[in-house]
């Protein structure tokens, strides 16, 4: 499996410097009037859900967690890991919307870089980071499914591609991006990056790795097209 080591470093130096201090204390601010937004009750749901249906306490990983915004979603938690690029989103992370979860420890990594023993989680979550942030791709999901123990999900979003329609967001983007400059240019020119995701794809790349996958698609306001997948029983334990 061939892994493009220098792109990883790449996307890792762009989310490390795209948010200043500044941003992440705004990004955070946002979180706070998100939770009570449609986009967020239905992954908090999800997570919630998911969560609830193990019969013991469970160790609990968010890669690419920001500023702890869906830390307070899992339930029955035991232990809370959040990593993140970013040292400045982390430090947001330590007061997470709602108090987030007790046992949280947070780390500053990227999901290309992380590493854990295996079958050390219960449930992954990777919500808003696969198709904006980075690409999603073998490497990334034979990752998770080692990380997991016999019985463990993994839920995470991808920004699908949509070739025929372009986001608000996209258009707007698009539009100022030869206006900017400096931190401003490099913060857009990487977010029009398209690393977005068929669903075709995503459904290949979570049957080569898990037993069951399950996706569903849901549609923001701006217009963006985000699958929803809960992948179960990696396939580590029938190698």
């Amino acid at each position: 499996m061939s892994v493009d080591r220098s792109l990883y470093s790449k996307l890792r130096r762009d989310a490390e410097s795209n948010y200043s201090p500044t941003l992440a204390a705004a990004y955070r601010e946002e979180d706070e009037a998100a939770r009570h937004s449609v986009t967020h009750a239905g992954k908090c749901e999800i997570i919630r859900d998911v969560s609830q249906r193990f019969d013991r306490p469970i160790d609990v990983l968010d890669l690419g967690c920001g500023t702890g915004r869906y830390f307070h979603c899992a339930e029955n938690v035991n232990s809370l890991v959040g990593v993140d690029p970013s040292e400045h989103m982390l430090r947001q992370a330590r007061e997470p919307v709602m108090g987030g979860n007790r046992n949280v420890r947070l780390i500053r990594s990227t999901l290309h870089e992380i590493a854990f023993r295996p079958h050390s989680f219960d449930l992954v979550i990777c919500v808003g980071v696969l198709g904006m942030w980075c690409p999603l791709d073998s490497f990334v999901l034979r990752r998770v499914a080692s990380m997991l123990r016999l019985d463990g999900v993994v839920f995470l979003t991808a920004n699908e591609s949509t070739p025929d329609h372009v986001t608000l967001k996209r258009r707007i983007a698009s539009a100022i991006q030869p206006l900017l400059f400096g931190a401003a240019r490099r913060y857009v020119d990487f977010r029009l990056r398209d690393i977005t995701v068929p669903e075709q794809h995503l459904r290949t790349l979570g049957e080569e790795n898990f037993a069951q996958v399950t996706i569903t698609k849901w549609q923001s306001p701006t217009m963006r097209s985000d699958l929803h997948c809960i992948m179960t029983q990696p396939r580590w334990q029938h190698s």
